[in-house]
């Protein structure tokens, strides 16, 4: 018959002594391996030792209860060999020489170093264990003399710096054994460099130390060339995200960044036909401050959008390119303004064209005075004083009002003077005013204002001189509005 672990012997064994004598401690090992404390007998100076009570065995390893001095006279008595209990050695192989195995081989713990060997029986069902159930009629899982696993397949090549799982044609798990980082690959195996399993396109997942995540493609490569991998898309170790750059951390608003700053970028929403594509700005996660600002483009009417404040619509552009401020004013930064060069200047023979460039408008009051060339105010009384202007650019509109109150003339002498204006005249005696002065004849006078000043002069309309101070009666009202350009 076969026999499972040690043959018993074929003749009558005598018992053997194995001497302990010199030896210190609780325990000791066998020269024989036994699985019963009832096996051996155990004398310590000579006195038989209780079974499991003053000692334990496993397989080649004797327990004692106390400890053992190496002075104690200590040995053992193993009982007739061929009647002992059978304790098979982990270490030994288990083999059987002749027979059949008619039943499954069933296994809930055990350890061994050698192999499991039939070199003429017959296993007639499957081997069975707690981990495996292989009822397959090929070959399952392979391990290579590196500890590479091929499951569904012989495992690649993997150079001695990597442990690696292959799974069927194309899939790979591997980590590099220096840093630790893990890969998870389509079609790569790593000898010296990324190659290609099969003749195909490729890809690389790795998580690595940090811990950081990044994601390879591969060109298709013939079977076992060489792979060029191109990193697509990194998380960092702090959760910044790059997409076609390997160094996310590098720029101002590091969360997201797109490009690697060699070429033309982009994001896409990519949105129905009837729908919107959004870009929102969020301090909140309730109510509107989930939107409190964003971006909106309606494509069932084509027009883009700029929200603040909750979604509230403040600049719109239309399909046609009309933009509409729904909210709010257009401010300028000083020195800007609104250009208008795309139009075309005219076009009238003698024209020059200065300045298309809007830059100011501006509304508003000031204090309008008369007085004269010499004297001095003296008892001068101006009541119900009045102005307003709107400056355009350079030009500027005024209207004043005011009136000399009776009597009230004061010290003034020689030519008229109108001060208090608004900005400084740009060019000398080529204003448009129209005045209006009770005593005056509007026929017969106009008004200049002297270049790089703030006052003007009523003059005589036929000889250019300015009327005199004198000449405007008191008790009476006087009205002007034109305009004029500043610098």
């Amino acid at each position: 018959m076969p026999y499972v672990g040690n043959p018993l012997a074929n003749a009558f064994s005598s018992r053997v002594k194995q001497d302990l004598t010199g030896q210190s401690g609780t325990s000791f090992t066998l020269t024989h391996a036994v699985s019963s404390a009832n096996d051996l007998s155990v004398y310590i100076n000579h006195v038989r030792q209780e079974p499991t009570t003053a000692y334990s065995v496993d397989y080649t390893t004797l327990t004692t209860t106390g400890s053992v001095a190496g002075t104690d006279d200590f040995y053992i008595i193993y009982d007739e060999l061929g009647l002992q209990s059978i304790a098979h050695d982990s270490a030994q192989a288990m083999k059987a020489t002749s027979g059949t195995f008619t039943g499954a081989i069933t296994a809930t713990g055990i350890t061994s170093s050698g192999a499991v060997a039939g070199t003429t029986g017959t296993f007639s069902s499957a081997f069975t264990s707690p981990g495996i159930d292989d009822n397959a009629n090929a070959t399952a899982i392979t391990i290579d003399s590196a500890e590479n696993i091929g499951i569904g397949t012989t495992p690649e090549s993997h150079d001695a710096n990597w442990t690696a799982v292959d799974f069927g044609n194309r899939g790979g798990l591997a980590q590099y054994k220096t840093t630790g980082d893990l890969s998870l690959s389509y079609n790569l195996y790593h000898d010296g460099a990324w190659k290609a399993k099969e003749t195909a396109g490729s890809g690389r997942y790795v998580i690595g130390s940090g811990p950081y995540h990044i994601w390879y493609t591969g060109a298709s490569a013939n079977a076992d060339a060489a792979v060029t991998l191109t990193e697509r898309m990194r998380i960092d170790s702090v959760g910044n995200v790059g997409i076609g750059t390997t160094s996310p951390s590098s720029q101002y608003m590091t969360r997201l960044v797109v490009g690697d700053g060699s070429g033309t970028e982009g994001i896409t929403i990519y949105s129905g036909n009837d729908s919107s594509g959004r870009l929102e700005f969020s301090d909140a996660t309730s109510g509107d401050g989930r939107y409190a600002g964003g971006i909106v483009y309606e494509h069932n009417n084509n027009k883009l959008r700029f929200n603040t404040n909750g979604g509230n619509e403040r600049l719109g552009i239309d399909s046609s390119g009309n933009v509409t401020i729904n909210a709010g004013n257009l401010v300028m930064s000083n020195g800007q303004g609104i250009d208008f060069s795309a139009n075309t200047a005219s076009s009238v023979s003698g024209t020059s064209n200065q300045d298309e460039l809007l830059d100011h408008y501006e509304e508003g009051y000031f204090t309008p005075t008369i007085y004269g060339s010499g004297g001095s105010a003296g008892s001068q009384q101006i009541n119900g004083q009045e102005g307003r202007y709107v400056k355009i650019g350079k030009l500027v509109y005024i209207t004043l009002y005011f009136y000399l109150q009776n009597g009230g003339a004061g010290s003034w002498s020689g030519g008229n003077r109108f001060g208090g204006f608004p900005f400084t005249n740009g060019v000398s005696n080529r204003q448009a005013l129209s005045i209006g002065a009770d005593g005056l004849n509007a026929d017969e006078i106009t008004f200049t204002i002297s270049g790089s000043t703030n006052y003007g002069h009523v003059v005589d309309a036929f000889t250019g001189a300015a009327v005199n101070y004198s000449s405007f009666v008191t008790g009476y009202s006087i009205q002007m509005s034109g305009c004029y350009y500043t610098t």
